[in-house]
């Protein structure tokens, strides 16, 4: 009798624990955001840093300005940044500073290591230690809010000076991921397409999706405007990496 009810505990352990696994294995959240805006931002709100942005804004508004002058109506450039899948539920961070170091470097620290030197937890990746990590590859990578910066012509610096951008989204509204969770998450932006003629006109981003989730994860292209707001659709965050 003894052993009979222990048999029944050991079994009902067991569908407790695979209907957890069944749950998480369907779940959306990605990327498990607890952090603040303060804590993604150690620095961002000093005076040095804010100097630094003003000054970056004179830099990327010259270059814009005078590329558009020697440009036609058209432009396009895409990095051969190459797309790989983040190892864990949590690890969009890791697995987005890898492609941007492999892409840098020609080779990348393994996900796990990256993670151990991001401090990633179940709660995510702070974004000033992503900026401080690719740092050590090129020291001209810093974080940025959308707010304080004009996003289209950072993008494009960033690429034509041969560095992918990391933006940091709510995933829900990626339109690769619609039906997504609202949780934080990293993708790295590697590519840009703009143009107009007459009436018509485009203006688009191309991405690398880490996602975790095989029905979101992939390359994909999205209009600039739609990247933007989803970076500034994360109340607890706002930020992107580039040069």
């Amino acid at each position: 009798m003894l052993n009979s009810k222990r048999a029944l505990c050991l079994f009902l352990v067991l569908v407790t624990l695979l209907s957890s696994s069944l749950v998480l294995a369907d779940s959306n959240d990605i990327f498990f955001e607890n952090i603040s805006a303060e804590e993604h931002g150690k620095d961002y709100h000093t005076p040095e840093k804010q100097a630094k942005i003003k000054e970056k804004n004179k830099l990327v508004d010259n270059y814009i300005e005078n590329l558009n002058m020697l440009r036609s109506a058209t432009g396009r450039r895409n990095l051969r940044v190459r797309l790989v899948q983040q190892r864990e539920t949590y690890y969009c961070g890791p697995a987005s500073a890898y492609m941007v170091i492999d892409y840098i470097d020609g080779d990348s620290p393994s996900q796990r290591n990256l993670a151990k030197s991001l401090g990633t937890t179940t709660s995510g990746t702070y974004v000033y230690r992503m900026r401080d990590e690719l740092e050590r590859y090129n020291r001209d990578y810093d974080y940025y809010h959308v707010d304080d910066v004009n996003f289209n012509r950072y993008v494009r610096y960033s690429i034509d000076d041969d560095g992918p951008v990391v933006a940091h989204v709510l995933v829900n509204r990626l339109p690769n991921s619609t039906s997504g969770s609202s949780s934080g998450h990293y993708v790295v932006i590697k590519g840009y397409d703009y143009g107009w003629g007459g009436s018509t006109s485009h203006d688009e981003v191309t991405y690398n999706d880490p996602n975790w989730n095989d029905a979101y994860y992939g390359t994909y292209t999205c209009d600039i405007s739609v990247m933007e707001r989803a970076v500034r659709a994360h109340k607890k965050s706002g930020y992107f990496i580039s040069l």
